[in-house]
């Protein structure tokens, strides 16, 4: 009788040690992919980045919203020449900010306005990240629209917005 109990409590407990294994592989599964996808849609935006054309840009935190500054230009302007407004014209480009209000709009997207110094015009912008370590830059000027991967390269962990 001691027998079958014994054998009774270990089929019963089957059931429950399946469910522990279940829970345990769930728990690896998701620990594993939560990184990446919080690390996506936290807001690690903030950091150094590269430009498509090899250009230095600083994300940060501007109150609840991104802005991002130019840290080194490859345009070779060193002043705002081209800025539409004379009395900015002789503000330096290192350390202006370029990007501006940009509010989270959806999971890993922030939106507000890209400054081109190239030609002094301010347009619609969106940050998109699309891994770990790489951003889909769109500045818009009506419905035309043009796109650039970005790529971080600063490797702290950053603000959470």
């Amino acid at each position: 009788m001691l027998h079958q109990t014994s054998a009774r409590w270990h089929n019963a407990a089957r059931p429950t040690k399946q469910l522990f294994a279940f829970m345990m592989l769930s728990a690896v599964a998701l620990l594993t992919a939560a990184p990446s996808a919080m690390a996506l849609d936290a807001g690690h935006v903030h950091g150094l980045w590269r430009t498509h054309n090899g250009e230095l840009v600083r994300f940060y935190a501007c109150g609840s919203q991104i802005c991002g500054q130019i840290v080194t230009s490859k345009a070779g302007l060193r002043q705002d020449k081209n800025n539409p407004n004379p009395k900015l014209r002789k503000r330096r480009v290192k350390g202006l900010t370029i990007i501006r209000s940009n509010k989270k709009s959806g999971p890993a997207k922030w939106q507000g306005t890209v400054y081109s110094v190239k030609n002094g015009r301010t347009y619609r912008g969106s940050l998109t990240l699309t891994g770990a370590r790489s951003a889909k830059m769109t500045g818009c000027d009506g419905a035309f629209c043009q796109s650039a991967t970005w790529t971080k390269i600063s490797k702290t962990r950053l603000a959470t917005n």
